[in-house]
C-alpha cells in the first residue's frame, strides 16, 4: 500500500496504510490529530493498520496483519483502530495511572471527571471547551507520579441522533487542545440525573481513590502498584462528588470550583 502516515503516542509507533484516498483523508482529520505525522516506516512500527476498499465500496480493515473488520464504513472503522490504539497504550504505561475520564485545563490547572462509558464525560467536556478551557481527552487520564495528567487527543466521541458516536473536534468550537502536562487539582465525581440540579460535597482523597480504582481501565486494574499509582497522581487535587443536571448548568459550576483553586 503506497499512501498512508505514521505517528506516536507515549512511544507507541503507529502506522496507517492504505491505498485509498477518502479513507486516508478521514483518518488523518480524526485519528490522534494533533500529533506530529511522520514518515512511513512501517517495519518499525509497534501497530500496523491497513485499510483497502472493496467491491461493494466499504473497508476491510486488519491489525498486524490480522483481519479485525469486515465491508465497514469509516466512522465504524476510527471507532476500531482508536480503541486498539488505546489498549495498547494504556498497557505501555509502566509508571503511570491511567483512569477513564474526560480531562480539561484552565489556566494551567487540569480538571478531571472521572466515569464510565456512556456516563456523559464528552457532553460534559464539549461544554467547558466552549467556555474556553483547554481539550486534553474525553475518555482517559494519563497521571504521572508528580500528580500531572498528560495530554491524550482523542477526537470527541458524542452520539449524534442516529444513536452513533461519530468523531468530533474541539476546534468546532475554537477550543485550544493542550500540549503539555498540567497539574491534576480538581477531581469531579458527579453523576447525571435527568431533570437534577448540580449538588456536589467535598470528600476525603481516600474516598476518592477508592472510587478512581473502579474507573481504572481492564488493561491496568491488575497492576500490583496501582493504588501507588492513584495516589501520586492525585495527590495535589481536590475532590468532590454528587450529582448534575443539565452539561450547560454543570459547566459553568465546574468552572467556578477549578477557578478557585487556580
Amino acid at each position: 500500500m503506497s499512501g498512508g502516515f505514521e505517528f506516536s503516542v507515549f512511544g507507541l509507533r503507529i502506522a496507517v496504510l492504505t491505498d485509498c484516498g477518502t479513507a486516508q483523508d478521514f483518518l488523518d482529520r480524526h485519528l490522534l490529530p494533533w500529533l506530529p505525522r511522520g514518515a512511513r516506516e512501517p517495519a518499525a512500527a509497534d501497530l500496523i493498520f491497513r485499510i483497502s476498499r472493496n467491491a461493494e465500496g466499504r473497508f476491510d480493515v486488519s491489525a498486524d496483519g490480522c483481519p479485525i473488520a469486515s465491508n465497514e464504513g469509516l466512522a465504524g472503522i476510527f471507532g476500531m483502530l482508536q480503541r486498539l490504539i488505546d489498549e495498547r497504550a494504556v498497557r505501555r504505561q509502566p509508571d503511570m495511572a491511567v483512569i477513564h475520564a474526560g480531562v480539561v485545563a484552565w489556566n494551567g490547572c487540569a480538571m478531571l471527571l472521572p466515569g464510565a462509558s456512556h456516563a456523559g464525560k464528552t457532553t460534559l467536556v464539549m461544554e467547558l471547551l466552549k467556555r474556553g478551557a483547554a481539550y486534553y481527552s474525553d475518555e482517559y487520564a494519563f497521571l504521572d507520579g508528580e500528580g500531572r495528567v498528560h495530554p491524550y487527543p482523542r477526537a470527541l466521541m458524542p452520539r449524534g441522533d442516529d444513536g452513533w458516536q461519530h468523531p468530533t473536534l474541539p476546534s468546532e468550537w475554537n477550543a485550544a487542545t493542550a500540549d503539555s502536562p498540567a497539574p491534576v487539582r480538581l477531581i469531579l465525581f458527579v453523576e447525571w440525573v435527568r431533570g437534577g440540579r448540580w449538588e456536589v460535597r467535598r470528600i476525603p482523597q481516600s474516598e476518592a481513590l477508592l472510587t478512581l480504582l473502579k474507573n481504572t481501565p481492564e488493561e491496568m486494574a491488575g497492576a500490583p502498584d496501582i493504588l501507588r499509582r492513584l495516589g501520586r497522581g492525585i495527590g495535589l487535587a481536590s475532590c468532590y462528588a454528587g450529582v448534575r443536571g443539565e452539561a450547560g448548568e454543570a459547566a459553568g459550576c465546574a468552572m467556578e470550583l477549578l477557578a478557585g483553586l487556580g
